[in-house]
């Protein structure tokens, strides 16, 4: 058998653990820290092999915390059978399952049929070789190890059966033998038996008085019942006299009562006071009739308010959306036109700015021309052209006399063709002018139509190209470059009478005087853009007053911005009148439901009137001249026959026992009449029969407790009883002491067959596998039956003489042997079926190099007939293993 797989689900601290497609070989090493899980893999393999165990989800610790279920699955190979998979998994109950190629049955929590020749608790204890076995072996244990080993294969569950057999000699000899030696169970019962027969005559005798004396008490009992009835009688007698007599006269009064009262189940609709009860419903229906007359005239108020929310109202509170965007867009608007004179002021304090600023910069004579020509000029290309001058000028001043190259501008825009520049200012200016239009933003359209005037400016400046002259001298060339640049600058003016000054020469003061022109003629424009849209929005304000007044069906408002302030007020006061409406409504329907309760009150109050005072004449009579007096009589009559009940109740807690004794004297024809002679007669006769009664009681408690002392005393019943069981006793620890000393020679018996039959292998197997594991300086193990000394015994070739296994052997010596024993053990169990596999714990930890490295080949070895899984925490021992050969698994921590 070879675990090729393992698939662990959940299960205790395992949580979707998976050993790989790959098969696993003949050697596995389980790697991990200490508490990652290696002990619960291997219960998890013993799980899947046997079953879960406990099979209660509650009761078993390897049901996940974090999962309602324990589950995983092994994939198994077998000689014959060939690949098998079985899955686990418990919740509510355990179930399992079988898969053989294509067929697939129920396991429930049965074992594998592959396993059921080993148990499961010899799997655990024997197929699982632990460091602690090894560690643990001082010489007390090690001596009943030896034992253990031959005589339970190894299991720590089972007594080794020679020990059972000496425990068995020794209950026996305990209970007989033929010696007086010691304690012996069986001499003492039959010595206890003689002296119980001594003892028998004096209970013969103590059994004569008690007779006698359980005859005078029943005497003395008789005649004590006697007494006592006779008592009983003068005692009714007396009672009679003194206590049931005034009781039978009030309940005499009681029945006198009933009858003038009449039937009692005819009043029981009936209040206690008649007459109080037909004045209280008078009153209550005079309050019921104040009361509604009192909401009637409270609900004139709530409904006024109630019909204040008309049409008009809710036709306003339909248009609220459409009102308060008027309003919203009413209040925009009045900022706007509020902010209109500081507007028109500032644009004439802009004109006149204008106005001086152009007179500045153009000449006096004429006319001035209109700043919008000015504004033409594109002030880019004006800047550009007065920056290339000047730095014209500056590389004149500081030209050597020498120099002939004369060097490009570096300037882009200087040294590009004035025809692309300007076609490019057109398009974007153009562009701009329409998006603006569109969108109605005045910057965009004045930005759109500066860029235009510049285009079309530079297309008028553009300089002509003039005809091939002969190369001047350097300084000739640069300064015909400045005065073609200072004509550039002119060209942008053209048309316009500028100072003089200001091209003497053209620079920094003509800049200025420009830019100035332009941002007061910006902010003119951005004002003017801004005046315009105030416009709009006035207008569109009032074609929202006009849509909201056809909607409201009134007539078009003059002021759009009086009748938003209008609206806003309407609506605010339509709101208003809808809160007290609702509030009013529902004081309307409180009011209507106090009216209608009160209602409700007084047609039952009419109703309960009506039916006492019909009842009253019913009961009556056409003859009485009051019904209300009559009736009340007979229920004033039942009302104090209760009370004087009531109080027989109060004074006589057993009144009906009382009753009873009184209807009986009436059935017996007692009379009712005693005189005080006869009445002290009876008293003083009944005092003598009460002495009489306390002596016979003294003395029947006399002798119950004479009787009771004798009783107390061994009877010859309980000797008798106490022979037989002790015979009894006697019997049965022979039969015991037979069926003891019998199991005992059967066990020694079977014990010495066993031996005979498992011994030969066991030791043939353990004696190669210590060879190996000690490196042949020990090659067989002795078994010595007969000797009072050790039980095992190591034979070597450097030895003259079989030495006893145990010390002053060391303690490796004695691990390795146990090891060899145990892993004999494995093989002799299983043999001649499926191999299954086999458990190292940690077992060689603690061994020397040598030892360690010849333990690890065995167990490479032994993987050649079994799978071996071998749990460390030691990473190198890890890699001794996977040296040989061995597939590593890791579990986390």
């Amino acid at each position: 058998m070879r675990i090729e797989r393992l698939q662990v689900d959940a299960f205790g601290k395992l949580e979707g653990f998976d050993s790989g497609t790959s098969p696993l070989g003949p050697l596995v090493v389980v790697l991990g820290p200490n508490e990652a899980g290696k002990s619960t893999l291997f219960t998890f393999l013993t799980t899947a092999l046997y079953g879960f165990q406990p099979a209660s989800r509650e009761r078993n610790p390897h049901v996940p915390w974090t999962s309602d279920e324990a589950a995983g699955e092994i994939r198994l190979r077998l000689a014959e059978e060939g690949c098998v998979a079985v899955s686990r998994r418990l919740r509510s109950s355990p179930t399992g399952k079988l898969t053989i190629g294509d067929v697939t049955r129920e396991l429930r929590n049965q074992p594998l049929p592959w396993v059921e020749h080993i148990p499961r608790t010899v799997f655990r204890q024997v197929f699982a070789i632990t460091l602690s076995e090894l560690a643990g072996l001082d010489e007390d244990t090690w001596a009943r190890i030896q034992d253990r080993v031959l005589g339970a294969m190894g299991t720590t569950d089972l007594r080794p059966a020679r020990g059972v057999a000496e425990a068995l000699e020794r209950e026996a000899s305990e209970l007989w033998r033929p010696n007086r030696r010691g304690n012996q169970r069986l001499r003492e019962l039959q010595e206890e038996v003689r002296a119980l027969r001594g003892r028998r005559l004096e209970a013969l005798e103590r059994d004569r008085s008690i007779r006698l004396r359980v005859e005078e008490l029943e005497d003395v009992r008789h005649k004590l019942r006697e007494m006592r009835s006779e008592r009983e009688r003068e005692i009714i007698v007396v009672e009679r006299a003194q206590e049931l007599l005034p009781v039978k006269r009030q309940l005499e009064r009681v029945d006198s009562l009933r009858a003038a009262g009449g039937p009692k189940e005819e009043l029981a609709e009936l209040p206690d006071d008649v007459p109080a009860s037909l004045e209280e419903l008078a009153r209550r229906r005079e309050r019921c009739e104040r009361d509604l007359a009192e909401a009637h005239d409270a609900a004139r108020i709530p409904q006024l308010a109630v019909e204040r929310y008309d049409d008009g109202a809710r036709a306003l509170q339909g248009e609220r959306a459409r009102i308060s965007d008027l309003i919203g867009y009413a209040s925009a608007t009045r900022a706007e036109l509020d902010d209109r004179h500081r507007k028109e002021a500032r644009l004439g304090e802009l004109d006149t700015k204008l106005d001086a600023a152009v007179a500045q910069l153009v000449a006096g004579e004429g006319k001035t021309p209109s700043a919008d020509l000015l504004v033409a000029v594109s002030l880019d290309l004006l800047r550009e052209r007065v920056r290339r001058l000047e730095a014209e000028r500056e590389a004149r001043a500081t030209e050597p006399t020498g120099s002939s190259a004369t060097p490009a501008s570096g300037n882009l825009l200087a040294d590009a063709d004035p025809l692309v520049v300007s076609g490019v200012l057109i398009v974007l200016g153009a562009a701009a002018t329409v998006w603006g239009t569109l969108s109605v933003l005045p910057a965009a359209r004045t930005l759109g139509v500066t860029l235009m005037a510049v285009g079309l400016t530079l297309l008028a400046a553009r300089p002509r190209r003039p005809a091939a002259t002969p190369t001047p001298g350097p300084s000739i060339a640069r300064a015909d470059r400045v005065a073609d640049m200072e004509r550039e600058v002119a060209d942008l003016f053209e048309g316009l009478q500028i100072r003089s000054e200001y091209f003497a020469p053209p620079g920094a003061a003509l800049l200025a005087a420009v830019e100035r022109i332009h941002s007061i003629a910006e902010e003119r424009s951005e004002i003017l853009g801004r005046r315009a849209e105030g416009e709009a929005r006035l207008s569109a304000l009032s074609d929202r007053a006009g849509r909201v007044a056809a909607s409201l069906r009134e007539e078009p408002p003059g002021d759009p911005l009086e009748y938003a302030t209008s609206l806003e007020q309407r609506l605010g006061e339509a709101d208003r009148v809808e809160e007290g409406a609702r509030v009013a409504q529902g004081e309307l329907g409180r009011i209507t439901t106090s009216r209608k309760r009160t209602e409700d009150e007084l047609r039952g109050l009419r109703e309960a009137g009506d039916r006492l005072r019909r009842r009253i004449e019913e009961l009556a009579g056409a003859e009485a001249a009051d019904p209300v007096v009559s009736v009340q009589r007979r229920v004033e009559a039942h009302a104090r026959a209760d009370r004087m009940l009531k109080e027989l109740e109060h004074a006589h807690p057993d009144l009906p026992d009382l009753e009873a004794r009184i209807r009986d004297a009436d059935a017996a024809g007692s009379s009712w009449a005693l005189d005080d002679a006869d009445l002290a007669s009876r008293r003083a006769h009944l005092a003598d029969v009460q002495d009489m009664i306390e002596g016979l009681v003294g003395r029947a408690e006399a002798l119950e407790t004479e009787i009771a002392h004798l009783r107390e005393r061994e009877t010859i019943d309980a000797v008798d009883s106490r022979i037989v069981s002790l015979q009894e006793d006697e019997r049965r620890l022979a039969d015991q002491r037979d069926r003891t000393w019998l199991m005992a020679q059967l066990l020694r018996e079977a014990d010495r067959r066993f031996r005979e039959e498992h011994q030969p292998d066991l030791l043939r197997r353990a004696s190669g596998y210590l060879a190996r594991l000690t490196g042949g300086r020990y090659d067989r193990l002795l078994i010595d039956e007969h000797g009072e000394g050790d039980l095992f015994h190591l034979v070597g070739p450097g030895l003259p003489r079989p030495v006893p296994l145990a010390p002053p052997i060391s303690t490796g010596t004695l691990e390795q042997a146990y090891l060899s024993l145990r892993l004999a053990i494995v093989d002799h169990l299983d043999r001649g079926t499926d191999r299954l596999p086999l458990f190292i714990d940690e077992a060689l930890v603690n061994w020397d190099e040598g030892r360690r490295r010849r333990g690890l080949e065995v167990l490479s070895e032994l993987a050649d007939s079994r799978q071996i899984f071998a749990f460390t925490c030691h990473p190198e021992m890890a890699s001794q293993l996977e040296a040989l050969g061995a597939r590593v698994l890791t579990i986390e921590d």
